[in-house]
């Protein structure tokens, strides 16, 4: 059995460390304890203290909240609705946002609206409205006009604008219809985000998803319904076609 070695250094009260009389052994026994204890205390306080703000979500999100924030994502796809009715050489546009502005999450405030008609051929506004609801006509000779609805919003997570766009086109057999808003986010991607920012980004998606469902159901299969559904797709496609033209 080796030799024990005697401590002879500041005496530790709290260990049990006493100059002169404990081994170097006891020394660092005591400390390791020490260390253990504080450090396990250290950690049952950081679990005791986390929430869901606290933690980085380092998981891939694929298109989950893509190219909006936290807000952007609770407001997306709103639906309004809108009619058209053609007259003797004319059409008139009607559109109600009043499902808009009633599901606005607390904490959004309307600062701007805005629904302009545009002339396609010419890119000059036409015809306008501002309140909730409302409408205007159009000459058929200023066909095809497209309807663009902006609501400017001051949200928690800064500004945002939600956007919708008819087509009036020449022959337009007329009804009513449900359209979605979607949102132009200022903000950008959200990044370096937390577990309670993503918690929130897929509520705000299974959310989306029961809405586009709701309405989805909810429309009958009819001519008119059926019209609008393809009213839609066609202007989705439009919009992005122009986008790659002015690349």
């Amino acid at each position: 059995m080796g030799a024990c070695v005697i401590y002879t250094g500041p005496g530790i009260p709290h260990l049990g460390i006493v100059s002169g009389t404990s081994s170097v052994d006891d020394v660092l026994e005591a400390m390791a304890t020490e260390n253990r204890r504080t450090g396990i205390e250290a950690v049952e306080g950081m679990v005791e203290n986390l929430s869901a703000s606290s933690i980085t979500a380092d998981s891939r999100l694929f298109d989950v909240g893509s190219n909006k924030s936290i807000c952007g994502a609770e407001i997306q796809d709103l639906a309004y609705q809108f009619t058209i009715t053609p007259g003797d050489e004319r059409v008139r546009f009607d559109y109600d946002l009043g499902n808009v502005q009633t599901n606005l999450p607390s904490g959004f405030k309307i600062v701007s609206k805005s629904v302009r008609g545009i002339s396609t051929e010419a890119g000059t506004t036409i015809a306008s409205a501002g309140g909730v609801s409302g409408g205007f006509e159009v000459s058929d000779s200023r066909l095809p006009v497209t309807v663009l609805l902006n609501y400017g919003l001051t949200t928690p997570c800064g500004k945002l604008e939600l956007r919708g766009s008819v087509t009036l086109l020449a022959n337009d057999p007329g009804g009513t219809y449900a359209g979605l808003m979607s949102v132009a986010d200022t903000r950008g991607p959200v990044t370096d985000t937390t577990q309670q920012e993503l918690n929130e980004m897929m509520a705000a998606e299974i959310s989306l998803i029961k809405r586009e469902v709701f309405y989805s159901i909810s429309q009958p299969l009819d001519v008119a319904t059926t019209i609008g559904m393809l009213r839609k797709e066609i202007e989705e496609l439009n919009s992005k076609v122009k986008e790659l033209e002015s690349r």
